[in-house]
């Protein structure tokens, strides 16, 4: 699974950091 985040705020960390620990891959 590959993930990218648009943009920051703790809305884009957030998700990212969850997708993170699910094993997505963040870019």
């Amino acid at each position: 699974m590959h993930v990218v985040v648009i943009g920051g705020g703790i809305i884009g960390l957030t998700t990212a950091y969850h997708l993170n620990r699910e094993g997505a891959e963040i870019t």
